[in-house]
């Protein structure tokens, strides 16, 4: 527990609180950036090069609702109440302004370490007593006297700095799995476009790929029904790559209800008719059967890797094909009938050459799937982290060399 060097301090008592600018429409677009909700959301730190939106407003407006380093930016509204009073610290050195969804807090006081502020809103006790704060049953709202009235357990200065030197450790760690993790994204996104289509080849094949349609490699199955079991709920999404592509809604059908889904065997494709355009194709390979809804189109390959044949139907390309051969029937929208889809024409190699290509990539895809887990592993450190040094019951020796000054992030 906190030591009583530890206070607690209302927010009131270390921030003036003000709302930000609402201006007309049309101002919107170009001039001064200024920080939105979004921009709250997205990260914990936000620099000028962070701030995407811009806002026309004169230079009186611009003074009286600048943000400046230090500030704290809460968003006062969301779509639910427990979505309320995030905040990010402004850290950069260009004079911004800041949107009417957005309460700016500027420390009226020395006593909180700039960067500290980055962290001390974060523990789910501070979270709790944000939420409760607000107002709103269904859309969530927080005002600056109800952010006033919120209390934080705050460390000395010195202790403060550091938290802050173990707490950037685990961020600079994060930092780079994720940085990491997109690069590899797009190292194997570029790679699995490259080797599906032809553009490079793999040593030792060189045979010319053979010129198909995709009703010639696979049947429709589109007459399965479910049976009197329980099946898992499945959906086609955008994913990073996987052949897993057919996610999980966390819920069964059981009964009677059963009628209004499709079956989808293992091993088998779907694609959802009516927003193919999306490239929402997904492979079925985790579960003996799962249920998808009438609107999607299940269909069985022969004779060709089915792991290539995902990659190769997630292309660009191939998500061009579709969008020219869509009807628009299918519930009003775009959609994409299995008689229009079976006839979009592929281009394959042997079926070693497919078997290879598709051996690099999911071995691609695991160490992407690694990485992932790792970064999952490292955000709930974090998390720890700031939950249990921010309250006080993890305590850092004195003499852990703090910064000698303030870290920039501009």
């Amino acid at each position: 527990m906190p030591n009583t060097q530890w206070k607690r301090v209302k927010l009131g008592d270390l921030f003036d609180f003000k709302n930000g600018v609402n201006a007309e429409k049309s101002s919107y677009g170009t001039g001064t950036p200024f920080i939105n909700v979004m921009d709250i959301f997205r990260s914990d730190i936000l620099t000028q090069v962070d701030v995407r939106g811009k806002v026309e407003i004169s230079n009186r407006i611009l003074e009286e609702n600048s943000a400046v380093y230090g500030d704290i930016f809460f968003n006062r509204t969301s779509e639910t109440p427990g979505e309320i009073a995030f905040s990010s610290i402004y850290m950069g050195t260009e004079k911004i302004t800041f949107g009417g969804f957005v309460i700016r807090a500027r420390p009226i006081t020395n006593k909180l370490t700039p960067a500290y502020g980055k962290y001390c809103f974060k523990p789910s006790s501070v979270r709790k007593e944000l939420i409760r704060r607000g107002q709103g049953a269904v859309r969530g709202n927080i005002g600056q006297k109800d952010l006033e009235k919120v209390e934080i357990v705050l460390p000395t200065l010195e202790e403060q700095k550091r938290i802050i030197t173990v707490l950037e450790v685990s961020d600079q760690y994060l930092n780079g799995l994720n940085r990491k993790l997109e690069l590899s994204k797009r190292i194997r996104n570029k790679l699995t476009t490259q080797l599906v289509t032809g553009t490079i080849r793999l040593r030792d094949f060189s045979d010319a790929w053979q010129q198909k349609t995709i009703g010639d490699i696979a049947r429709n199955s589109a007459k399965l029904n479910a049976g009197q079991d329980n099946y898992e709920v499945l959906s086609c999404t955008k994913h990073d790559g996987l052949v897993r592509s057919l996610e999980y809604f966390k819920r069964k059908v059981y009964g009677d209800d059963l009628a209004k889904y499709k079956l989808v065997p293992r091993n088998h494709f779907a694609y959802a008719t009516n927003h193919i355009e999306e490239g929402s194709i997904g492979y079925q390979n985790l579960l003996d059967v799962g249920l998808v809804s009438p609107m999607y189109t299940i269909f069985k390959t022969t004779g060709v890797n089915d792991t290539f044949l995902y990659k190769l139907l997630k292309t660009p390309r191939m998500i061009s094909e579709y969008k020219r051969h869509m009807t628009a029937s299918v519930a009003r929208r775009g959609g994409l009938r299995w008689v229009n889809f079976s006839k979009i024409k592929i281009a394959l190699p042997s079926r070693v050459e497919q078997d290879a290509i598709a051996d690099i990539l999911s071995t691609l895809d695991q160490e992407i799937e690694l990485l992932g887990k790792k970064q999952a592993i490292a955000r709930q450190q974090r998390t720890y982290l700031i939950e249990k040094l921010v309250e006080g019951e993890i305590r850092i020796p004195e003499n852990l060399k703090a910064p000698s000054r303030e870290i920039s992030y501009a």
